[in-house]
């Protein structure tokens, strides 16, 4: 009886450290409703509130605002995004800061829960890093993915 409470009182334990450990961080997963450009979009939750998400730690190149002419592969990015994620749900994962001086959400995405979004772009040449701390958990990731595009002269890089 006493070795079966032992057991018992061991299992017990290890569940309240495996519960307690942060891998059971509450998901947050949203639903893509429209992409603004490569590296921005908007997103609905299970009570229909609106958010505008920035993805940080990248930028893709800018679309054509205003007399400002459109940056060199800012369609391309878009395009990607919106075959990426558009009417998808995502998981958004949080940094230090979770909004902008334009109100935006800052997040890191995931589509789903493996392909992340903000690592791809720039894998893929869509996307360069962009560090802008304290939100920069993956920098060391986006620099690593950076170089192997640039190397590759994939997508932004392909221009001299």
């Amino acid at each position: 009886m006493k070795l079966f409470i032992n057991i018992f009182i061991t299992i017990l334990i290890t569940l309240l450290i495996i519960n307690c450990s942060g891998e059971n961080e509450k998901k947050l997963f949203f639903r893509v409703t429209r992409i603004v450009d490569g590296d921005t979009f908007w997103v609905v939750d299970e009570a229909l509130n609106r958010q505008k998400i920035r993805l940080i730690g990248i930028d893709t190149p800018e679309l054509k605002h205003g007399n400002e002419p459109e940056e060199f592969y800012a369609q391309a990015a878009k395009e990607f995004l919106i075959d990426l994620i558009a009417d998808r749900e995502i998981r958004l994962e949080f940094d230090q800061e979770h909004t902008d001086k334009y109100g935006r959400t800052l997040a890191y995405a995931y589509v789903d829960d493996t392909v992340f979004v903000n690592k791809t772009l720039v894998q893929k040449g869509y996307a360069h890093k962009l560090p802008i701390p304290p939100n920069t958990k993956y920098a060391t990731l986006f620099t690593q993915q950076e170089r192997l595009a640039k190397s590759l002269k994939l997508g932004i890089w392909q221009q001299p």
